[in-house]
């Protein structure tokens, strides 16, 4: 599913919906449309959530897509 990060103005992919180990709540794991524009590679403190290009995803609040 395509999504637009507006705060950010970033387009992606959506990839992953749920929790996150340590973290509270739902995030929203996006591959990036440009790639380099992220913070990780789809992993948040070496667990995989997704998998994409390092630099390509993000985690982001669902409310903010």
């Amino acid at each position: 599913m395509s999504v637009f990060i507006p705060t950010q103005r970033l387009r992606g992919t959506l990839r992953y919906l749920g929790p996150i180990d340590g973290k509270h709540g739902i995030w929203a794991g996006v591959e990036l449309d440009e790639a380099g524009m992220g913070k990780n590679d789809g992993s948040v403190a070496g667990r995989a959530y997704f998998s994409c290009p390092p630099n390509s995803g993000i985690f982001v609040a669902p409310s903010k897509v």
